[in-house]
């Protein structure tokens, strides 16, 4: 726990704390700006938080950059750090009269508290389980309709998150998350390398398709090699059918690159251009009094629009080219198959590769098939998991829900002696709603804010708590009391508030206050060395 803090800017040097309740008090007066919530802030910026560097800028701007040198004592040993203004996220470690023995970083400093406290889960970081209840003045998490939003833009679903692991509640649930990960990343590297055709890709027709192809295969295969002696009798068969095959394939071919080759004539026959004086020449010797100019600039007109058309007939003629060459080739191919074909040695040829054909394309389809097969394991997979992930977020939103609201209702009977109807947190998997009955004013809104944090602290291992004056402000004197006295009851985890007024609260909840007191404040006695109010 923490022990003390000691701080050269503090009128009082060094504060001392205790196991339990430890107040800030200060004066009847109810003065503002004596340091009351900048002492919550300083104990929250040695618990690892930011707030007090940007929400307290004032008290660098007027006393200059400072450290904090505090001890912390964790089953009778003692541990001492130094933590400053200039350099925040830096935390040093030292000896007992704090002379800096080692820099660590801020993280590495949350881990520490974090092996030190003990947490509700190893999923939750130090701070995402201690902020949130560190309730002061210039924080952004007092709104009491959203109480357990640590800043207003915070998504709704982070902080069910949040609060399930507080109740050890969401650890079944990350397996199933980071599974679920996995498994959608490695949908997406499927799908990208089925887009790219690194993986073949097909669909369920195609798979179907393969399985009958597959099975044709097999069986020619199996033919074959039970019937070698006589497919080998019978080749000279199979080389016919094969070359007739190859022709009427040859022929398909030859006729649709003589198609192509009469498109690329007729786009050859467009770029053949006469100059237009040559064109004129023969006019004129019948006609001399021809306005020759006038005709010419028709003819430029006509020569202009020529021009315009003429990328497009290159990019034409490029593309019927590129057609042309790729029929060529595929007629060479089988020219080639069919050369083969009638070679001596054709008939064992033939056979080879006839065999190695079917083969490829068997491998190919058992490929194909087998990808269809995985990247449909992988779906059924997803849709599984993401249906057990639903199932044990509603069986822990349940739970949770069902404990929360139990420790509501008896915290609330406890602080209200008129038995007045408990606050209700209702948690779904991507929001949540705290709701309030009968009664929406100021002073009861509040007094929920304090209801939900002790329910949360009295059944979580919450490690500290701590609330700021200003949420005492609009509340019932005697509900002050009552929330005083179940502060009281807890010895052994830390508790940290800020209270004035107290003359207005009754004599046994004024020594409670007294005798839990750290530091005493006022306008007279200031936090700080220095007061620029």
């Amino acid at each position: 726990m923490l022990k003390q803090i000691r701080c050269d800017v503090f009128r009082q040097k060094t504060i001392i704390f205790h196991d339990g309740l430890n107040v800030v008090l200060g004066d009847n007066q109810g003065s503002n700006s004596i340091g009351k919530s900048s002492l919550l802030m300083i104990i929250d910026f040695i618990f690892g938080g930011t707030s007090y560097t940007d929400h307290n800028s004032d008290v660098v701007r007027e006393l200059g950059d400072h450290q904090f040198e505090f001890v912390f004592e964790f089953n009778n040993e003692k541990f001492f750090f130094i933590r400053g203004t200039a350099n925040p996220k830096d935390v040093y470690e030292s000896n007992e009269n704090f002379d800096k023995l080692k820099t660590i970083s801020l993280g590495e400093y949350l881990i520490f508290l974090k092996n030190k406290y003990p947490l509700p889960s190893e999923h939750i970081s130090f701070r995402a389980a201690v902020s949130l209840f560190s309730r002061i003045w210039g924080k952004h998490n007092l709104d009491v309709k959203r109480p357990l939003h640590t800043f207003p833009k915070e998504k709704n679903a982070d902080t069910v998150v949040r609060f399930l692991l507080m109740f050890n509640a969401y650890d079944n649930i990350i397996s199933g998350e980071k599974k679920l990960k996995l498994l959608k990343d490695s949908r997406l590297t499927l799908n990208k390398a089925g887009k790219y055709e690194y993986v073949p890709k097909i669909t369920k027709t195609r798979y179907e398709k393969n399985l009958l192809e597959k099975t044709q295969i097999e069986e020619k295969i199996s033919s074959i090699k039970d019937n070698i002696y006589k497919v080998a009798l019978n080749l000279s068969e199979l080389v016919s059918e094969e070359l007739f095959r190859l022709q009427e394939e040859k022929n398909k071919l030859i006729r649709e690159r003589d198609h192509f080759r009469a498109r690329l004539n007729r786009v050859n026959k467009n770029f053949k251009n006469k100059h237009a004086d040559q064109k004129f020449e023969k006019l004129v010797e019948f006609f001399p009094n021809v306005n020759l100019d006038k005709l010419k600039n028709i003819e430029t007109f006509h020569e202009n629009i020529t021009k315009i058309l003429t990328e497009e007939l290159k990019k034409e003629k490029k593309q019927l080219e590129l057609e042309i060459n790729y029929f060529d080739e595929q007629i060479t191919k089988i020219d080639f198959k069919m050369d083969a074909l009638l070679s001596n040695d054709g008939q064992s040829n033939h056979l080879i590769e006839h065999m190695f054909d079917l083969s490829t394309r068997l491998k190919s389809i058992e490929i194909e098939n087998n990808m269809y097969l995985k990247s449909q394991h992988i779906k059924n997979d997803i849709e599984t998991t993401e249906n057990d992930i639903s199932e044990n977020k509603k069986q822990s939103l349940i739970k949770v829900n069902d404990l929360v609201n139990t420790e509501l209702v008896r915290i609330n009977d406890n602080i209200h002696s008129d038995k007045r109807r408990a606050p209700q947190l209702a948690l779904d998997e991507k929001d949540y709603e705290y709701k309030v009955f009968d009664n929406t004013g100021t002073g009861k809104a509040y007094t929920n804010l304090f209801i939900l944090d002790l329910a949360v602290f009295e059944i979580t291992k919450l490690p500290i708590l701590i609330h700021d004056s200003i949420l005492f402000k609009n509340i019932e004197d005697k509900v002050v009391e009552n929330i005083i006295n179940i502060y009281n009851e807890h010895s052994s985890r830390q508790i940290f508030i800020a209270i004035d007024t107290i003359n207005r609260y009754s004599e046994e909840t004024q020594k409670i206050l007294k005798e839990h007191k750290v530091i005493s404040l006022s306008k007279d006695l200031l936090l700080f060395i220095k007061d620029w109010r």
